[in-house]
């Protein structure tokens, strides 16, 4: 009889599935196209702009983070795209998570 916790077993696999969750990390281009879905017009969105110039206030950051969350299982907080001073650091932010 199979042990439930040997390599395989039920348990480990669902704890492994419920507790470890892999690496994500996430292209310019992707986050891009998660900021045109907001609503962001394509050509406001440059790694040099700041997040103010591309439109991401204190609730588009929100709206941002739970995107990210939701969407992409990219365990990003508001506080740390708040701190983001342009869209490059989002995207740098963003591409390591």
């Amino acid at each position: 009889m199979r042990s439930p916790l040997s390599v395989g077993g039920g348990i480990l696999r669902i704890l492994s599935k419920v507790f470890v969750t892999p690496e994500k990390s996430m292209s310019f281009d992707e986050l891009k196209d998660i900021m045109i879905a907001m609503g962001i017009p394509d050509s406001d969105i440059r790694l040099d702009a700041s997040r103010e110039e591309a439109g991401l206030d204190s609730i588009a950051v929100v709206e941002l983070a739970l995107l990210l969350r939701s969407e992409r299982g990219l365990q990003v907080t508001e506080d740390e795209l708040a701190a983001a001073g342009t869209i490059g650091d989002v995207a740098a932010l963003v591409a390591v998570r």
